[in-house]
């Protein structure tokens, strides 16, 4: 089994790995921006005994023999593991669980990845539903295969020029203030309890000359369909003004709209924020000439 030595050490030191739950949810598309070296694990669900499960390209490219010179399918992700957990055992606790298996029961199973630190890169990881004997290609679209076919983009970021990591929602674990160049990335991984009816959003835009592009906007939880499941919100800004103002709120999605119009104000009256649960203010400042020299 491939593996990369880096990710092994980063999972051994206690990294906890980004988490995409697919169940319930493989028509979608899905995206996931890290930085390169950080674990990714899937969650997927299917049935025991229909002889089904869950196949990865990755995994999949990494049984085939090859040539040992050719550049592999997958440079820079490498398939460690598949584990099955049970996240509905407790609802058959008065029946022959054992013999329950046999039946088509429901399964939860994680498939885990390392990838590769030190280098940007962008791959897909695909998975299809289907009985693995039976497989003679791995389909490469949706209309390709002949079972449930869902599809993961991994944008891996060699490094961030600013890494930010927040546990509390109140954000104090962010600077005020942060030295940027334009062209900076900048990520920030924030709590965010999306069943509550609040989400975090920001001043950024997506358009390319906005003075902070949002190049990411995420949300990751072990499982959506828990009641009160905390996750967390990735954000990726590109910096194009070296003198703009990141803005951060939590508010309800309906709410959103008229807080941007209030955001876009310059005149600099009555902006505190203050119609969020929580809120931050993050200035940039250009780094210095000498600065960069050192």
């Amino acid at each position: 089994m491939k593996s990369f030595a880096a990710t092994v050490g980063l999972m051994a030191a206690g990294a906890v790995a980004w988490t995409v739950d697919l169940r319930n949810s493989y028509e979608e598309s899905h995206t996931i921006y890290l930085r390169a070296g950080e674990p990714l694990e899937v969650l997927l669900d299917g049935q025991a005994g229909t002889g089904f499960t869950w196949i990865n390209s990755v995994d999949w490219a990494q049984r085939l023999p090859g040539d040992q010179d050719a550049q592999p399918a997958h440079a820079h992700i490498a398939f460690e593991e598949q584990s099955e957990f049970d996240d509905d055992r407790g609802a058959f606790e008065d029946t022959d669980y054992d013999g329950f298996l046999s039946m088509g029961r429901k399964h939860s199973y994680r498939h885990s990845f390392s990838t590769k630190a030190g280098q940007d890169f962008e791959d897909a990881i695909k998975f299809v539903f289907a009985r693995s004997w039976m497989l003679k290609e791995f389909p490469e679209t949706r209309a390709d295969a002949s079972a449930d076919f869902s599809s993961i983009s991994v944008v891996a970021k060699s490094n961030f020029a600013h890494d930010l990591h927040s546990d509390d929602f109140n954000l104090d674990a962010l600077p005020g203030e942060l030295k940027v160049r334009e062209g900076d990335l900048v990520r920030l991984v924030i709590r965010e309890n999306p069943t509550t009816g609040h989400w975090w959003h920001s001043n950024a835009r997506k358009s390319l000359d906005a003075p902070i592009r949002e190049v990411y906007n995420g949300f990751e939880a072990p499982d959506l369909r828990l009641i009160g499941a905390s996750g967390q919100r990735i954000l990726v800004f590109e910096i194009n003004d070296a003198l703009a103002e990141l803005r951060l709120g939590l508010t309800r999605p309906e709410e959103e709209e008229d807080i941007n119009d209030h955001w876009d104000n310059d005149d600099g009256e009555d902006d505190d924020l203050a119609s969020h649960l929580f809120s931050k203010r993050i200035v940039f400042s250009p780094v210095e000439a000498s600065e960069i020299a050192q």
